[in-house]
């Protein structure tokens, strides 16, 4: 099976080596990766260019802001049936393109698959390493609230009849995060088959932030997280928009409560609401580029580079 593997990256020369260098030592060599880089100097593709002496490493640079944006072109670009997405601070373990060749392989059926983001050993006391693993019993409704761009692969077809990642959504776009929360809530809206398969990992290396950035991390997630179903609403998903309303009625009333009980308030429900009003306050349709535009784009900019390089 031929893989696309799609990695944005900006302003991380050191990290996309690694990560890179970790796929091609992967046991599954039937790939191509592309990176998307979004930063302003040439220090990416100066890292990179030993690299691309292998005719699969195929590089990007774009002006286009935002990871949605990115991975949108790359998929552009890309020529392979399945699709995996990675980010730029992991290295993927060698036996990753092999277990999900394996997976799609075997089910025809299946669609989409959400995999484990590992976190290496590290001091607990001096900060932490964002990480996600996928419970095979976990629900469609769940699913869209806990997943990770840095581990999604699915089949080109369900990448096109859903429309790609919004560009609205995720970092450097309006609603600043949740990109890989609302293409998976779009999956699962569709119909479409998919699994959990924490087995399938890959390890966020360079992922370590102090204590300090917690909280920032967690309020852009809340905040994007609302946004996503906001724009779900918006574009007539009553159903999921309605789901989302009616959760955060629960957590709002636990709010409420929570002095009478002694307990610390949490007011991370007024971010949600927030961004779920922002979300739906967007144009329903904006943030979805035409994919033979996105095309026309990416192979004019793949001309352009082979040529400089």
């Amino acid at each position: 099976m031929f893989i696309s593997v799609i990695i944005p990256t900006l302003n991380r020369p050191t990290f996309i080596v690694d990560a890179v260098r970790s796929i091609l030592c992967g046991t599954h060599q039937q790939f191509e990766i592309i990176v998307v880089d979004q930063t302003c100097d040439s220090s990416t593709r100066d890292a990179l260019v030993s690299l691309m002496r292998d005719a699969r490493v195929r590089y990007i640079s774009t002006p286009r802001p935002g990871a949605s944006a990115a991975r949108n072109l790359g998929v552009a670009a890309s020529s392979a049936d399945v699709i995996v997405f990675t980010d730029d601070d992991v290295e993927a373990r060698p036996d990753w393109l092999e277990l999900i060749a394996r997976e799609f392989s075997a089910d025809p059926k299946l669609q989409f698959i959400t995999a484990t983001l590992a976190a290496p050993a590290y001091d607990r006391e001096q900060g932490f390493v964002p990480e996600f693993r996928p419970c095979p019993t976990i629900t469609s409704w769940r699913l869209p609230l806990a997943v990770s761009n840095a581990n999604l692969s699915m089949r080109r077809r369900l990448f096109d009849q859903i429309g790609g990642y919004d560009e609205l959504c995720g970092p450097g776009g309006l609603l600043k995060s949740s990109d890989d929360g609302d293409i998976t809530l779009r999956v699962v809206r569709s119909g479409a088959k998919w699994k959990a398969c924490p087995e399938i990992e890959v390890v966020h290396v360079h992922g370590f932030r102090p204590h300090s950035a917690a909280e920032r991390l967690l309020d852009d997630y809340e905040y994007g997280n609302g946004g996503v179903y906001g724009r779900a609403l918006r574009r007539g998903d009553y159903l999921a928009g309605g789901w989302f309303l009616l959760r955060e009625l629960g957590r709002l009333l636990q709010a409420v409560a929570g002095p009478w009980r002694g307990a610390r308030p949490n007011t991370r429900w007024q971010l949600r609401m927030r961004g779920f009003w922002h979300g739906f306050r967007l144009p329903p349709r904006d943030g979805f580029p035409g994919l033979s535009d996105l095309r026309q784009h990416a192979g004019l900019i793949l001309i352009i580079g082979l040529q400089f390089l």
